[in-house]
């Protein structure tokens, strides 16, 4: 009868045990405001550089865009969501054209906080065209640097590190 009350309680211990849930699961949830988006903009314009495009943040996984992004410039205004991009010397799409565009915008919601950024690069040679899109949120915001990527906070999968060039 001891043994059996034994195990019955050495289960009844495992599955509480197992039952329970990590508090670390937790996610929460960045919300940011009109005047947190002064940072980007400077309540007028600003100046950016990519410092790292990552295809996985988490894993310091570097895109093969990597270099491409960093040797161009974005602008951030206060009253338009377009970004300004001066793009540098190396192309991002390929070697198949000698034009390449960048079409770059975010979008602010309002209501829930949220910040998006679109990005579109986009080559031609006249003939053929190849484009590039993906769409990333703000996951960290300071005077100095911004992270948009995708997933959550501790599990970032592709990832553009902005930090403010001095002019």
């Amino acid at each position: 009868m001891i043994k059996i009350k034994f195990l019955l309680l050495l289960t009844t211990i495992l599955l509480i045990a197992i039952s329970c849930s990590n508090s670390d699961d937790t996610v929460v949830e960045i919300s940011y405001s009109a005047e947190d988006l002064q940072k980007m903009h400077s309540n007028s314009s600003k100046s950016w550089r990519i410092d790292n495009f990552y295809d996985d943040y988490e894993q310091n996984i570097l895109s093969d865009f990597n270099d491409c992004y960093k040797d161009d410039t974005f602008n951030f205004f206060k009253d338009t969501n377009i970004i300004e991009t001066q793009l540098g010397d190396m192309p991002c799409v390929s070697i198949i054209g000698n034009q390449e565009i960048a079409t770059i915008t975010y979008n602010f919601y309002e209501n829930t906080g949220e910040v998006f950024i679109n990005v579109t690069r986009s080559e031609t040679n006249g003939t053929n065209f190849k484009t590039l899109f993906f769409l990333l949120e703000l996951e960290e915001l300071s005077d100095t640097k911004m992270v948009f990527s995708s997933g959550e906070k501790g599990n970032y999968g592709k990832t553009l590190v902005f930090v403010s060039k001095k002019n």
